[in-house]
């Protein structure tokens, strides 16, 4: 089986110090609680990070699956892929 959750976190830039919106989309091979994603995803919210640093964050709480960012920096798309075993 193949699941695919997508979900936004706001952050702050820890450059410029706006509010940044992270479209995360993760991909596993077994069932997610929803419960889990949103918990996950509160306890980022408003935080200062990176778009790198949170999807490595994420990635590493959600080991085993593999979690994508995409953000939008000064009019450039970012899109950030991570998985840890």
């Amino acid at each position: 089986m193949r699941c695919t959750y997508s979900l936004t976190i706001e952050a702050i830039c820890p450059i410029h110090g706006v509010d940044d919106r992270y479209e995360l989309t993760v991909h596993s091979d077994a069932t997610v609680y929803v419960e889990r994603l949103t918990k996950l995803a509160r306890s980022f919210s408003g935080r200062k990070l990176t778009q790198e640093d949170l999807t490595q964050a994420v990635a590493r709480h959600l080991r085993g699956m593999t979690v994508t960012t995409v953000g939008y920096h000064s009019g450039v798309k970012a899109v950030v892929t991570e998985r840890f075993t």
